[in-house]
């Protein structure tokens, strides 16, 4: 995977065109450096990707054997993960299991 520098540089224009002190400017530098050491593999780090829809992929390059490396966690989505999405709203009552034709949904009204 390649990151492109253009985020990074991006970050440094929005940090420097503000006013920052000394301190923040020093400490937000020692951050880009360590995400550039991370960027070419050169520290070892730990990516944690939480993504409650699984819309998200990562390449098993030890396929089809397990990649040591890789933990996978399935988990319940928490209620304000659904309702971050807009999930807890939805209503699907009127919507029927009956046969539909060419995917439409047929509704039964009262």
């Amino acid at each position: 995977m390649h990151l492109s520098s253009p985020l990074i540089i991006a970050s440094i224009k929005v940090y420097f065109s503000g006013v920052a002190n000394v301190d923040d400017r020093a400490e937000f530098q020692k951050f880009l450096r360590k995400l550039k050491e991370v960027k070419n593999a050169e520290i070892p780090f730990t990516l944690i990707l939480d993504d409650p829809l699984a819309n998200s992929h990562v390449q098993n390059l030890y396929a089809p054997d397990p990649d040591p490396n890789m933990e996978i966690v399935t988990y319940e989505r928490t209620w304000q993960q659904n309702e971050d999405l807009g999930l807890n709203d939805m209503n699907v009552e009127l919507y029927s299991s009956g046969d539909t034709k060419d995917g439409d949904i047929k509704t039964q009204m009262s």
